[in-house]
């Protein structure tokens, strides 16, 4: 093939191309948002926990009184983060009569809005990624990491961490 009957074949294959590039490029940012959004959440749980063991001196079964250090967590919320939860309550599954005290369970969740290209693609090719509510209980049992809603579409970030009060004493 000569170079004159190549003129519109590089262009041709440029725009097929751009759309697979563009989904490639923005879906590792959007990952690397996610994983962010994952370090942010669990410390900010963590760092919630941490000040709700110090302050707590009654030993109870009832939740934690969390609703001063809701500013705190929304502070923390970097990269399109949106603060959406942020729960506290007393272990009740630890029923060892000799525990010094209970220890404190502290769950966050936040918001990433998925960029354009993500959202629509992964609802049309993963259905069943999107996220079933969820309501944080006073266990230690594992959290479901991340979820998506939508639309619109959004990335739904957990986190969890435990304050073992004995040793914050």
């Amino acid at each position: 093939m000569k170079l004159s009957q190549r003129k519109g074949v590089t262009t041709t294959e440029a725009i097929l191309i751009l759309p697979l590039f563009l989904l490639m490029v923005f879906g590792l940012l959007q990952a690397v948002q996610i994983g962010i959004g994952l370090v942010v959440v669990n410390y900010g749980a963590g760092s919630i926990a941490r000040k709700v063991g110090r302050e707590a001196t009654a030993l109870t079964t009832a939740s934690v009184p969390i609703t001063n250090h809701q500013t705190d967590f929304a502070g923390l919320m970097i990269a399109g983060l949106n603060s959406k939860s942020l729960t506290g309550c007393y272990d009740t599954s630890n029923t060892d009569p000799n525990a010094v005290a209970k220890n404190v369970v502290v769950t966050a969740q936040a918001e990433i809005g998925a960029f354009p290209i993500i959202g629509p693609m992964l609802d049309k090719m993963a259905p069943n990624f999107k996220s079933t509510s969820w309501s944080p209980g006073c266990t230690e049992d594992p959290v479901p990491a991340v979820g998506f809603t939508g639309p619109p579409y959004k990335f739904i970030v957990r986190g969890m961490a435990v304050a073992r009060r004995n040793y914050l004493q």
